[in-house]
């Protein structure tokens, strides 16, 4: 029960129970964790609803495109994989010349940075995918206001306006869109793949499992796909989205499309090496232990995507020339 709580996925597995109407078999002492589980994931969903609710009118004034991302976009969207989802914060996109104008708005409407420091919120403006995180002064809601879906220090680039054209308005918000199913694919593994963070790792692969299942049964998607990670350049993130929602839940991926990303093996790191890693860093965290090889694999996986010198050395070299030029 602890273990399925700290992965975020106890209110899935509740909502799961329920309806294969195995509640009344399960032990009464974990009967009430389930059923609160479940009062919990239902007051997530209302509380995002409220604040896309909020968004809207924050940003009613403004001329641009709105995609939701991940967990809101999912929920608004009606998808199989917000069923039962817990949310931490509202991710959205917007093009790059948008963001003061909305960062502006919101700030109008209540929503503040809280950096611990500047250089952290000066390299997350220069280096990143988003603006800094902002944060509602009375609901204490997080916002992440995107403007790409991986950071500047990543050499994989995207072109975000291409995102943004195949974007799909959502029928009963037409204020938002969320990404087209390919789309939102490929950056659901890019955000597991690609962000070097595990912690939700798991939660990302089930979330994964649940988009491709969706929307696989549709004829044209699998080919639809291959041809998108290869036109944004997310090959990578692909074939181990791939590889390791089929071999962990056992994702039903059409022996066309494995015969077609054999080609995007990559030569480092080898398979055995990234299948240990992958392996331990989705195990779910002990509460009552540490478990240092699982510490250790998500270390190296952090380390993985991203180059250690753009990440870290260029931006502070950056930043302690801008500090010492005469102002």
């Amino acid at each position: 029960m602890s273990l399925a709580r700290v992965t975020h996925l106890l209110s899935r597995l509740s909502l799961q129970v329920t309806n294969l109407g195995l509640l009344e078999h399960i032990p009464e002492q974990v009967r009430p964790h389930l059923q609160a589980a479940r009062v919990l994931a239902e007051a997530h969903d209302r509380e995002l609803r409220w604040e896309v609710n909020r968004l809207e009118r924050a940003l009613r004034g403004i001329e641009t495109p709105i995609v939701l991302l991940k967990g809101a976009a999912y929920a608004m969207a009606g998808l199989h994989t917000a069923e039962g989802r817990l949310y931490g914060d509202l991710d959205f996109l917007v093009p790059k010349e948008k963001l003061r104008l909305v960062e502006e708005a919101l700030k109008k409407h209540g929503w503040v940075v809280r950096e611990e420091s500047e250089f952290r919120e000066q390299y997350t403006r220069r280096w990143l995918h988003e603006l800094p995180a902002l944060v509602h002064n009375q609901r204490h809601t997080q916002l992440d206001v995107h403007h790409n879906i991986l950071p500047h220090t990543d050499h994989l680039r995207v072109d975000a306006g291409k995102l943004l054209e195949s974007a799909v308005p959502l029928r009963d918000h037409p204020r938002f869109s969320v990404l087209a199913p390919t789309d939102m694919v490929l950056h659901c593994a890019a955000h597991m793949f690609r962000s070097g963070d595990f912690v939700s790792g798991l939660r990302n692969l089930v979330d994964l499992d649940d988009l491709l299942r969706q929307f696989g049964r549709k004829g044209s998607f699998w080919s639809d796909l291959l041809g998108r990670a290869s036109a944004l350049g997310l090959r990578l993130p692909c074939y181990w989205g791939l590889r390791y929602t089929e071999r962990f839940l056992g994702t039903p991926i059409p022996h066309d499309t494995k015969k077609a990303i054999r080609g995007w093996k990559p030569f480092w790191p080898p398979h055995f090496a990234m299948d240990w890693l992958v392996e331990r860093a989705l195990l779910p965290r002990h509460i009552d232990r540490t478990d240092r090889t699982r510490d250790l694999a998500m270390l190296l996986l952090s380390r993985y995507p991203l180059s250690l010198f753009r990440r870290t050395i260029v931006p502070k070299l950056e930043w302690l020339i801008m500090r010492s030029e005469p102002k």
